[in-house]
């Protein structure tokens, strides 16, 4: 590319021109090179490859005792094929063998990723249309840690390359995550169905159906090495994980988010965008919290001294039940408003600047979807497999009796917590001064390990049946999951604290089980059930991330403290092992889905937030705490400690947007409850009859807040007009680029039809 066509263009001013408004659109002031300019440059660089080739996507299989087994035949066949495919397809393959292990190193020529990326449709920067940032505070630059050049991009074509930014170089011109996901692309769309030998041929298709059938063992990408010191380095994205090792661990800085999306791809890097503004929006009702604690505290000491009392457990009810409770309620419903509204701004920011605003309208079919038949696509003409929409059905209507079935599981879990604690209290005749404490923790515990347990076991469950219901779109899929997931979730980590905030009151008068008035469930002398559940919402803050925070810090530390004795004794691990960078990757902690596992935490722990607001007021600081933490740990095991995640593409967060929004409805509602029917306000409402007091109450704060709501939601544009008015003209600009750009062959000649009419000379007008 000549270097004086590489102008810097302010996208947001190119078209600020007098001319637009008579209706006649001023030619952007930026130079392409057409074909004939791009051959004759040729001769000042190369798009040879280069010799240290890196590795793109490492295939695993192990030796076996019986390789004349006709299931190992077959394995073997399988991999001999799809090799062969493989390399007719342009790739190149090499092996390793470690001990038991082979090692599939596969790399894939710059011309091979061009053209998978034009097929996908993946935007790559455009040269010489460099978009100028808006000026930024001092306080913005000084907890600034990405410095990153954004340009204007279009999906990718490869006879039309020399329009964007950076082919001269081709081992630069994809980022290493990039090269990884293109060959996954790839392989796993690699059709075997011709030359296999299988009964299965209708679905005899890529990557994901050898690991289905044992062909090959594993699959993975390998992480960019560390480099020791700040030397330069001349391999492309050497530094990236170093960079990101001393950036993001960094406290008190924004997180690198294009650093991240560049290593990591734009779907971890949204989680991470979203769990960042989560944390630093919840300041905000943090502050609310503890003016709503303090308030309480100093009057609950006040009136207990004034009386000449003792202080007693009620002190925890008077702290966070007071008359200003309401308002901390209602301030953190109203901020759940302003987190949504926040988020989705920044969310189409960011989609736009990482350029995956249009990504859903071009995402592929999902590879791991099989069909029963093939048939003619209404579209393409070729035949692809097909899916009944009756089987469909069938399978969704299976999933959700063991959705009922796992329900019925938590109702019972609940439950034996409930009788086990009426039980022991009146068979262990414990009547010391905080036994009514003693027996709250001890049943908080225990429902906060059922609910871990059962979490865990139904992941499991929806996994292996969202599988099996068999979706055509990655989209499709991940959102099925995501309601399975959730609902569950909600039922298994709330229902607890629904029967103690609005339903043990009930049970008391009558007993459990009817059993009599001496089996009740009481809340305790006072019958103050709020700070019965001031305590649950706090065991559960603080106890549920406890075995995360075992796997993610205290098993890693154990694991270095064992490996560093090994080494002073002699260690027993094979120096192959030890000494083979393929093998370390190959043993680190392999993630299932980490945006699955980690999204399903936070949003839980936001639904404790807002469904019961009123009932811990300290529970923002308590969150802030935690998911900082959690930030700051998944920072270090994601770089060091686990294997390197695919760089994945989305467009947004997906399902858990409308999740959201159902627990700022539901936290709405909830809180109403709370404070008519629940908490001590309604004593201070001068209203003659408790029934009218807590009618009042409910419908004041339910239409208060959610009119209030409204309007936010509707004074705040979803898109940011800057962003609207970029996208507009973005459009406009890589349409009449990519128009005007002749066409070259793999070699780089013009083609024919190269030369666009009324363009000769390569300018844009």
């Amino acid at each position: 590319m000549p270097k004086n066509s590489k102008p810097d263009v302010d996208v947001e001013k190119l078209y600020n021109d007098p001319s637009l408004e008579q209706g006649k659109p001023a030619p952007p002031k930026v130079r392409v090179a057409t074909a004939l300019e791009f051959h004759d440059e040729l001769a000042s660089y190369s798009l040879e490859e280069p010799v240290d080739r890196p590795i793109d996507y490492v295939l695993v299989y192990t030796d076996v005792d019986d390789p004349e087994c006709p299931k190992e035949v077959e394995k073997a066949e399988f991999r001999k094929i799809f090799v062969d495919k493989l390399i007719e397809d342009g790739l190149q393959v090499t092996y390793e063998k470690v001990l038991h292990l082979n090692f599939v190193k596969i790399y894939c020529p710059f011309k091979r990723l061009g053209k998978e990326a034009e097929k996908v449709n993946y935007e790559m920067d455009l040269a010489g249309l460099q978009i100028n940032e808006e000026p930024q505070s001092c306080f913005s630059r000084l907890f600034k840690t990405d410095q990153q050049v954004d340009y204007v991009s279009a999906p990718f074509v490869w006879n039309k390359r020399q329009a964007f930014e950076g082919v001269e170089k081709p081992r630069s011109f994809f980022r290493n995550s990039v090269r990884s996901l293109l060959v996954h692309h790839i392989l796993i769309n690699t059709d075997i169905r011709q030359g296999a030998d299988s009964e299965d041929k209708i679905n005899c298709r890529g990557l994901l159906f050898l690991l289905m059938r044992k062909a090959y063992t594993d699959a993975f990408v390998l992480h960019n090495p560390l480099v020791k010191g700040r030397k330069a380095v001349s391999d492309l994205g050497n530094m990236e994980r170093e960079e990101l090792l001393r950036s993001w661990g960094k406290c008190l800085r924004f997180q690198p988010l294009w650093r991240i999306r560049n290593y990591f791809g734009e779907k971890v890097a949204l989680y991470f965008s979203w769990l960042g503004l989560l944390i630093s929006s919840l300041f905000i009702p943090m502050l609310f919290g503890i003016g709503c604690m303090v308030y309480g505290l100093y009057f609950s000491y006040v009136a207990t001294y004034r009386n000449g009392t003792n202080l007693d457990y009620t002190w925890l009810s008077k702290a966070c039940d007071n008359e200003v409770t309401p308002y901390y309620g209602l301030a953190v419903c109203i901020w759940g408003t302003l987190f949504v509204e926040m988020w989705k701004r920044k969310c189409a920011t960011l989609a736009y600047k990482w350029d995956v605003n249009n990504y859903e309208l071009q995402e592929p079919n999902r590879p791991e979807f099989y069909g029963t038949k093939l048939a003619k696509d209404p579209v393409t003409g070729v035949e692809t497999p097909i899916y009944p929409i009756s089987k469909r059905i069938m399978k969704l209507l299976a999933s959700g009796v063991c959705l009922l079935f796992m329900v019925f599981l938590v109702l019972a879990s609940v439950t034996a917590v409930i009788a086990f604690r009426v039980i022991l209290r009146i068979n262990s005749k414990l009547t010391f001064e905080y036994s009514n404490w003693f027996f709250s923790i001890t049943s908080s515990l225990m429902n906060t390990i059922s609910i871990m347990i059962l979490g865990r076991i139904y992941s499991i469950i929806a996994k292996y049946l969202n599988d099996w219901e068999n979706y055509r779109t990655q989209t499709e899929y991940d959102d099925s999951l995501i309601l399975k997931t959730f609902a569950f979730q909600f039922v298994n980590s709330y229902t607890s604290l629904f029967y103690i905030a609005f339903f043990r009151k009930d049970v008391q008068r009558a007993g459990i089980f009817n059993l009599g008035t001496q089996y009740r469930d009481s809340c305790g002398t006072d019958d103050d059930c709020m700070s019965l559940l001031t305590i649950q919402v706090a065991v559960l803050l603080i106890v549920k991330p406890m075995p995360k925070f075992f796997r993610d810090i205290i098993l890693p530390w154990l694991k270095q403290i064992f490996k560093n004795k090994c080494t002073k004794k002699g260690s027993n691990i094979h120096p192959d092992i030890e000494d083979n960078a393929l093998a370390k990757e190959y043993f680190l902690y392999k993630t299932e889905d980490f945006t699955m596992s980690e999204y399903t935490e936070k949003i839980l722990m936001y639904g404790y937030l807002m469904l019961f607001a009123t009932a811990f007021p300290l529970a923002p600081l308590l969150a802030i705490i935690i998911m900082s933490i959690d930030l700051k740990i998944d920072c270090r095991r994601l770089l060091r400690y686990d294997r390197r995640l695919l760089a994945n593409r989305a467009q947004h967060i997906g399902m858990w947007m409308p999740i959201l929004n159902f627990l700022n409805i539901a936290g709405v509602v909830s809180n109403a409850f709370l404070i008519a029917f629940t908490s001590s306000f309604s004593t201070f409402v001068n209203i003659q009859t408790g029934s009218d007091r807590a009618l009042w109450i409910v419908v004041a704060f339910e239409h208060g807040v959610f009119a209030l709501k409204y309007l936010l939601a509707s004074a705040i544009p979803d898109v940011p007009y800057s962003v609207r008015l970029a996208e507009r003209k973005e459009r406009y600009q890589v349409e009449r680029i990519m128009a005007s750009t002749g066409k070259i062959d793999d070699d780089g000649v013009p083609l024919p039809d190269s030369v666009p009419n009324g363009n000769n000379n390569g300018t844009v007008q």
